[in-house]
């Protein structure tokens, strides 16, 4: 029956609908239609409170209180229905968008958005050559012509990793011990220098700035040249002839390198490369000694990028610091763009994610006998509908797409989706809590739905 206190829950909503000159009415045929007419006739009172609870307390033929007895039915009917539905969703879709959410987060992880932003790589000149018997050693090589070096291959034999790094000394402790410094810095380059350059093999992995090789190269192959390992595979003057290629070689190269760095350093020459204007995520190599400098007299990193954007290839080292080029103008204005990029590959990703994940769950044919077979055009076609988009949260969005391609009769994501949305809210909720609230929801929507408007 109806109470005073339930009929003036109503008011509002019958204000509002006399405001918009509307009466609401239950959709015929339905459960609260039936409801509605097992009120009886209102009496004639000043008090439409008192009216409406006495027509609610009739009695049917029987002797049963008609309202009361209408009330109890649709409880039933909705309280089945929306079981049905949560047990449905909870022990079936649940599991099934649990495990698509964390392996579409593994593609995730597994897939990472590409570097589109330029980055700035300062090229360290090793330590080791500001020694000057370093610098002494490779003076003598200052005319030396280019040699075009050929591995010697099957010529020297494989060593291991402790005789090589026996073979990196010069027995001059200042050099030594910036040689120590230099391979700890780069783990392996002993190794994968002598396998490259000396045996011809390929390597994958750079271990060392090609400044800190040519200098392993060049103590390595004074040591190979003088003191001849065993299992040399060539008579002693011809090997001798070949390994003194290699020490002139690396000197020449090295020598040449202190000569520019020099240069460098009185003429500021702060870019050592500048890739094209329209790369992407590409590194900008320059001079460290003058790009701390640079930094020290205010200069900024954005200059250095914003030339590069704006296709200056060798710009001047005075115009940067006064940001001539209007770098971070243009640092500014790409950000925008890259933004825009980094945001619609994410947005591509999920999308690939999730086309990989239920394209592997359809082909195991694992599913529920009766669900409709779906196939991977399936999901692409759902997703051309719903995309996704970087604002969404991925689990909802997953949770969606299990739903709408793989249930989707089943009206479970309103159903999921209210309990995480529940929980997110009040982390204090057990799940039976969360379920309870979004059976309410459930209700109050199937009642709402068997409502319709009509103008006065």
């Amino acid at each position: 029956m109806l109470t005073q206190s339930s009929v003036s829950s109503i008011y509002s909503l019958a204000n509002i609908a006399e405001q918009n000159s509307v009466v609401i009415l239950p959709h015929g045929d339905t459960p609260l239609a039936v409801l509605n007419s097992s009120v009886g006739l209102l009496k004639k009172t000043d008090n439409i409170e008192v009216a409406l609870v006495a027509a609610s307390e009739t009695h049917d033929v029987l002797g049963d209180k008609e309202h009361s007895q209408a009330i109890d039915e649709l409880v039933d009917i909705a309280s089945a229905a929306v079981q049905r539905q949560l047990k449905f969703s909870r022990e079936n879709v649940g599991p099934v968008a649990g495990d698509v959410f964390e392996q579409v987060s593994k593609y995730l992880d597994d897939t990472p958005i590409s570097e589109l932003r330029h980055s700035i790589n300062e090229v360290v000149v090793p330590a080791v050559l500001n020694v000057p018997a370093i610098q002494d050693m490779v003076d003598r090589f200052k005319s030396q012509p280019q040699v075009e070096l050929k591995p010697l291959g099957s010529v020297l034999p494989v060593m291991s990793s402790e005789q090589l790094l026996e073979r990196v000394k010069t027995g001059m402790g200042s050099v030594d011990k910036e040689l120590n410094k230099l391979i700890e810095a780069n783990a392996g380059i002993v190794e994968r220098v002598y396998e490259e350059y000396f045996l011809g093999k390929e390597t994958s992995v750079r271990s060392g700035s090609y400044l800190a090789e040519e200098v392993v190269c060049f103590v390595l192959a004074r040591n190979l040249n003088t003191n001849v390992p065993d299992g040399v595979n060539l008579e002693l003057t011809a090997y001798r002839a070949l390994t003194s290629h290699f020490v002139a070689e690396f000197g020449r190269r090295i020598f040449q390198t202190l000569r520019r760095q020099d240069r460098i350093l009185r003429q500021k020459q702060i870019i050592n490369f500048m890739p094209p204007a329209d790369s992407v995520g590409a590194e900008i190599h320059v001079n460290s000694v003058v790009y701390q400098q640079f930094l020290k007299e205010g200069g900024t990193p954005e200059a250095i990028i914003g030339a590069c954007l704006r296709g200056i290839t060798n710009p001047n080292y005075a115009d940067l610091l006064e940001d001539a080029y209007g770098g971070t103008k243009a640092v500014l204005a790409n950000e925008r763009v890259l933004q825009s990029r980094v945001v619609n590959e994410y947005e591509a990703n999920v999308h690939a994610g999730i086309i990989e994940v239920l394209g592997k769950l359809i082909k195991a044919d694992e599913l529920p006998e009766d669900l409709p077979k779906v196939t991977v055009g399936d999901v692409r076609d759902w997703l051309t509908v719903h995309p996704f988009r970087k604002k969404f949260d991925l689990d909802l969005f997953c949770l969606r797409a299990v739903c709408g391609v793989i249930f989707p009769a089943y009206n479970a994501y309103p159903v999921l989706s209210g309990i995480m949305e529940y929980k997110a809210n009040d982390a204090t909720l057990s799940n039976r809590e969360a379920a309870t609230l979004v059976t309410i929801d459930l209700v109050g929507e199937w009642l709402s739905a068997q409502l319709t408007t009509e103008r006065l």
